[in-house]
């Protein structure tokens, strides 16, 4: 069966990969780790057992081969329960340095041209 391919404005992709995320303003401040499900240049998914609300804001830190630990601020778009104590997040970044967009980018680009192989 032939893979459908992929339409969306930025593709996503994801292999294996875990982040930790703040909710900011949150006292006192408690790092959690995810399971990211896809990542774009725009945004991430990722599931983990915290409740967080829409539109609420993040710090995300995501290791990158191109950068040893990026931080990233997002936004919390939509959430939904998986699973009992299970929630899936959409979070889009917010606007990223220079640096950090580039190597975002080039790590997504190079997990969509290993899937496309």
């Amino acid at each position: 069966m032939a893979a459908t391919p992929e339409r969306r404005r930025f593709p996503r992709a994801a292999r294996g990969l875990f982040l930790h995320y703040l909710r900011l303003g949150s006292d006192p401040p408690t790092w959690n780790i995810a399971r990211v499900k896809d990542i774009s240049v725009v945004g991430v998914s990722f599931t983990g057992d915290d409740s967080l609300e829409v539109h609420g804001q993040l710090e995300l830190k995501l290791s990158l081969p191109t950068m040893e630990l990026s931080s990233f601020r997002g936004t919390v778009l939509w959430r939904r329960e998986v699973g009992p104590g299970l929630f899936e997040y959409g979070v889009v970044f917010r606007p990223l340095e220079p640096g950090a967009a580039a190597a975002l980018r080039q790590f997504v680009d190079g997990l969509l041209r290993r899937h496309r192989q």
